[in-house]
């Protein structure tokens, strides 16, 4: 998945309800056929984040329609890119909704995985791995890229011991080589 961005420029955002979201991101009216297009590519995304973390569903009702539609919303206000950060956009905006008494310690690992996965699938540098931390969490996600046959990324979840783990928010760090030797210095996960 490449970055894409939701663009909201010269939008009252204000004015955005659940059913104009629709109309709010294409700029056409209604139609049938208009709705079925734009339906489709948001499901896209409905899809990447329930599909890796199908927990999430349980903090809503059973198609987590509710959260995704604020979070879609959040996203176009905020203009965030919708790439490998995807889930920690939504679990940061998950702490601050009406859903963040329902969060646990098992959905923060969750995202932690479907991050790293997404880095993994997505990532064109030359890096091999991915360490990724919580200030709430009690592990790190490490994830591999796929070497030699293998058909998918491996990801291991590790306790944080001789890691200093970042003071605020995600944290992440990017391996050059196929090991881990508790490097250290996170940087803060990108929030554009």
């Amino acid at each position: 998945m490449s970055t894409q961005y939701i663009n909201t420029q010269g939008v009252d955002r204000s004015k955005l309800d659940a059913l104009s979201l629709h109309r709010f991101l294409t700029g056409y009216p209604l139609t049938t056929k208009t709705f079925t297009q734009i339906d489709s590519n948001l499901r896209v995304y409905w899809h990447t984040l329930f599909d890796l973390c199908p927990g999430l569903l349980k903090l809503d009702g059973p198609d987590g329609m509710n959260m995704f539609r604020g979070f879609i919303k959040m996203a176009c206000a905020q203009n965030l890119p919708l790439d490998w950060t995807l889930h920690a956009s939504f679990y940061r905006w998950l702490l601050g909704s009406e859903f963040a008494a329902k969060v646990t310690a098992e959905h923060l690992e969750a995202v932690m995985m479907a991050v790293a996965s997404l880095w993994c699938s997505n990532d064109t540098t030359s890096k091999v791995g991915i360490v990724l931390a919580h200030q709430h969490s009690p592990v790190v996600v490490l994830g591999w890229k796929t070497k030699g046959h293998k058909v998918s990324s491996t990801l291991d979840v590790l306790e944080p011991e001789g890691l200093v783990v970042p003071k605020k928010d995600f944290g992440y760090l990017t391996l050059a080589q196929y090991r881990f030797a508790r490097p250290s210095g996170f940087k803060p996960l990108p929030r554009r």
